[in-house]
């Protein structure tokens, strides 16, 4: 026969640690199901798409309301007659002519025309 048991022996703690969580149980560390997962995404772009066209129907409805303007009767301000650079002289560079005058002295016939020519072309 066993002996008898103290009771300092009898008394014993159990530590229960929680169940690991399922891939199916709702919450933080569960896995999500790709269903779900695109029901959430086709609710957001749904709402997104109904605030897209919400905005679009305030702005028609706003710039219904607007007077129309006459294009003709604007001005442009690329055309001809609004030009500010017609008839105004460009820059010519002196220090670039004196440049080339030192190539001119040893240019041949047909590079000589060119750079002759050059001396009087407006730079940046």
């Amino acid at each position: 026969m066993a002996p008898a048991a103290t009771p300092q022996e009898e008394v014993k703690l159990s530590v229960v640690a929680p169940a690991p969580r399922q891939p199916d149980d709702a919450g933080v560390g569960a896995a999500e199901d790709p269903t779900s997962r695109r029901r959430k995404l086709g609710a957001i772009l749904g709402t997104a798409a109904l605030a897209a066209m919400a905005f679009m129907a305030a702005v028609a409805s706003w710039s219904a309301g607007q007077e129309d303007v006459d294009s003709a009767a604007m001005p442009r301000s690329l055309a001809p007659q609004n030009n500010p650079f017609k008839d105004v002289p460009y820059y010519v560079n002196p220090t670039y002519a004196a440049s080339l005058d030192s190539s001119l002295a040893s240019a041949e016939s047909l590079v000589s025309e060119t750079l002759q020519s050059m001396k009087v072309v407006p730079s940046a």
